[in-house]
């Protein structure tokens, strides 16, 4: 308790009043923008939003100190991965996502019971009503989910579920604010830092997006290039877009970040991203040989290894296993461990891991 000094009265810490309160803060949705999602080139993607229920949880989840704002940690997932997705939400609330911050997009009835045995709120995406099953389509519904929370004014950290977290990661995601998307990149070497004067493609299987208008243009027009043409990959349409579509306008070595503009719907928008550090945040596909599956190359890590005694950086942040086909990708997720995961123990894990066999040409 704190003593007013004037009066000599008792009154909770400031902190205790924000936490009891914020359920009290309405969303405030982007009515006009949200609008949007009920015809893209003739789609109704609105209607697969269970809008009540999603809003309810939207309004008791946790408001950030830091930034103001609800922070929402979500992934879409079928029964096909629960058993990645299990990995995944434990090592995320593991190191220090809340519960209440997690939301689960199911594609099956599977997944709802899986996410109600661990009690994880989970909503049902009837996706069936409009699209047939694909690989094409998750995507392109990963992009509607991003779309509709950030019209609803949320950050939101979009993840795929083939990541184990091994570290606190929050209190780092926090520490860029005037950063709109924060979002890996793909390079098939390690790197000690990210040079933003050659960049890599990006990985959206990580990414962090603030609610602005930028952001929501950004979403827009990807979206309309999507929908409305089945096979289309929504990280290649995303590439495409940043690379010839979007102008870099700065770049900031010390923060590793991008400016970029671009024109949408008669107006121009500017955003920043921010590139995280490969040292951290693995992307496994950078430990691979570059023509052949997941065949682990144990020098690539032992270079990494190198970067982070470098860096006096102890333990990763996550593991993306992103470039793992098939069984290996659950076999793996399976054998991580994630309490007390440091770059000794990856090696490891991953050096004797029965990986697809690599056959020189």
């Amino acid at each position: 308790m704190v003593q007013s000094l004037k009066y000599g009265l008792n009154y909770p810490p400031l902190t205790d009043i924000f936490t009891q309160y914020q359920s009290h803060y309405r969303i405030h949705i982007e009515n006009t923008e949200l609008e949007f999602m009920r015809n893209i080139n003739g789609i109704n993607v609105l209607s697969l939003f269970d809008e009540a229920k999603i809003l309810s949880f939207l309004e008791n989840s946790t408001i950030q100190i830091e930034t103001g704002r609800r922070l929402i940690f979500s992934t879409i997932a079928s029964k096909a991965y629960v058993k990645t997705l299990e990995k995944c939400l434990s090592s995320a609330i593991y190191h220090g996502v809340e519960k209440k911050q997690i939301m689960i997009f199911a594609l099956d009835e599977e997944t709802i019971q899986f996410c109600q045995s661990i009690d994880i709120f989970c909503v049902r995406m009837n996706y069936e009503t409009i699209f047939k099953h694909s690989w094409f389509i998750v995507g392109h519904l990963k992009q509607a989910i991003q779309y509709y929370i950030a019209c609803h004014n949320c950050d939101l950290l979009f993840f795929d579920s083939d990541i184990a977290f091994l570290n606190n990661f929050k209190s780092n995601l926090l520490s860029h604010p005037s950063c709109d998307i924060q979002i890996t990149d793909e390079c098939k070497e390690p790197r000690k830092e990210i040079n933003v004067a050659k960049l890599n493609i990006y990985n959206i299987g990580f990414m962090y997006v603030k609610p602005t208008r930028s952001t929501r243009a950004l979403f827009r027009k990807w979206m309309k290039r999507e929908y409305g043409v089945e096979r289309l990959w929504d990280q290649g349409i995303f590439n495409q877009e940043m690379i010839s579509q979007c102008r870099i306008i700065a770049r900031d070595q010390n923060e590793k970040s991008v400016t970029y503009q671009f024109y949408y719907e008669n107006e121009t928008y500017t955003m920043k991203f921010h590139i995280v550090d490969p040292v951290k945040y693995i992307n496994y596909c950078s430990l691979i040989h570059n023509k052949h599956g997941t065949s682990f190359i144990p020098d690539k890590f032992q270079r990494l290894m190198q970067f982070a005694r470098e860096k006096n950086v102890s333990k990763p942040s996550f593991v993306h296993f992103a470039c793992v086909q098939g069984q290996h990708k659950f076999n793996i997720m399976e054998k991580i461990e994630y309490t007390d995961a440091n770059y000794d123990y990856l090696f490891k894990l991953f050096s004797n891991f029965e990986w697809m066999p690599y056959k020189d040409d």
